[in-house]
């Protein structure tokens, strides 16, 4: 059945104000917040103004192709869906409505470590292109476990997460005092939640749910799971020789997530990585690190045709993956966009956010003048949309 709400929703500023409808407070500030005063968060967004797009005419943009390459697999277009915990706690589906979605559309959905499905179910629920997300664990044994059961459940590619070994922390989130792995929740947050009576209704099928599946085999085996079970969990000495032994152990297509810095980048592509994820954490690890399309021409112009550069972090328009593919980039991620379509309306949510980005890609491509991919570059950025390179070679 058709949301009307989610049809009258024209792009993700609209869906966002639809979950924020939809979920409870505390449960929105969730996906919505970043670390610390939120500063990346929104320069992670407000940074793409600063890119100007030239429109190109009398070009005939009667037929596009979108389609292309990443980490070994074929996409509609150049977009993947990047990896995101916990999802059940927004929706019943947790993470099988988005691996659905994404699969129907022909992009590649990526799972994450800290997930509320196993890797087996978002494996079943997509037959289409998949990642899993892995942070690298003090419990070896289970980190292990973790990339051959992605092998054995068919997963295209690994995802290596680098960049927080801490948590840096979510201060929206501290403010309501709630545990994502369990516990019951302060009594303003309690009432918080019950202002959302058909959110609040599904708690019964959520409550397994919410608890991520990793947390659930680590608890399994004896390890305490304390509320900050993050940072006791995360390894905080990983080095890239650690990561160049998981690139081989893995043997095939790997992306680098949590690569800011061109020199970073150039490291990755030594140790063997397919691909690097320019990413900053979508504002939830160092507060005041740089947004992400800004270190995009830096990196691309670094590793040359080593590397794939996955640009990660603020898109919310259709252009703003053109201005990453303008930049030097081979694709965009998205995270929060998807998460918002999963709160509003579930599988359809996410589809209808997936579908919107589409259309504004293409007809972004088609006012620029492409007809394919390899049109997309330095060409259609203006002059204030070379900043990115202008404030690389002035630091040179």
């Amino acid at each position: 059945m058709t949301d009307a709400r989610l049809q009258r929703c024209a792009g993700v500023d609209d869906v966002r104000k639809l979950a924020r409808r939809t979920l409870p407070l505390p449960i929105f500030d969730m996906i919505d917040g970043g670390s610390a005063d939120e500063v990346t968060l929104r320069r992670n967004v407000a940074a793409f103004d600063e890119i100007e797009l030239i429109p190109r005419v009398g070009r005939d943009v009667s037929e596009i192709e979108t389609r292309t390459r990443v980490l070994g697999t074929d996409l509609s277009f150049p977009l993947i869906l990047a990896p995101t915990g916990v999802q059940g706690v927004i929706h019943v589906d947790a993470e099988l409505a988005p691996a659905r979605a994404a699969s129907k559309a022909g992009l590649m959905y990526s799972l994450s470590t800290f997930a509320t499905a196993s890797l087996e179910e978002v494996a079943d629920a997509c037959p289409g292109a998949k990642m899993f997300q892995l942070y690298v664990l003090n419990d070896q044994a289970t980190t292990d476990e973790l990339v051959e059961r992605a092998r054995a459940a068919g997963y295209n590619a690994l995802c290596i997460t680098i960049d927080v070994p801490v948590n840096s922390g979510m201060e929206r989130m501290a403010r309501w005092g709630i545990n994502p792995v369990g516990g019951l929740p302060p009594l303003d947050a309690l009432l918080a939640m019950a202002l959302r009576p058909a959110w609040s209704l599904t708690q019964g099928r959520l409550a397994r749910k919410r608890v991520p599946d990793v947390v659930k085999r680590l608890a399994s085996r004896g390890v305490e799971i304390k509320p900050d079970f993050f940072d006791t969990i995360i390894r905080k000495d990983l080095t890239w020789d650690d990561i160049r032994q998981i690139v081989r152990r893995w043997d095939g297509p790997v992306a680098i997530k949590g690569i800011i810095s061109a020199e970073d980048a150039v490291r990755a592509a030594d140790v063997g990585a397919t691909a690097v994820i320019a990413c900053n954490h979508g504002g939830l690890s160092l507060d005041g690190a740089p947004p992400t399309i800004s270190v995009i021409a830096g990196i691309s112009e670094a590793v040359g045709n080593r590397l794939e550069v996955i640009q990660c972090g603020g898109v919310r328009r259709g252009h703003s993956i053109v201005k990453a593919l303008g930049l030097g980039a081979t694709a965009a991620m998205v995270g929060r966009p998807f998460l918002y379509g999963l709160a509003a309306a579930g599988e359809e949510g996410v589809a209808h956010v997936l579908t919107n980005l589409r259309r504004e890609f293409e007809t972004t491509m088609r006012l620029c003048g492409a007809t394919a991919l390899e049109g997309l570059d330095a060409s259609i950025l203006g002059s204030h949309g070379t900043w990115a390179r202008q404030t690389l070679r002035a630091a040179e």
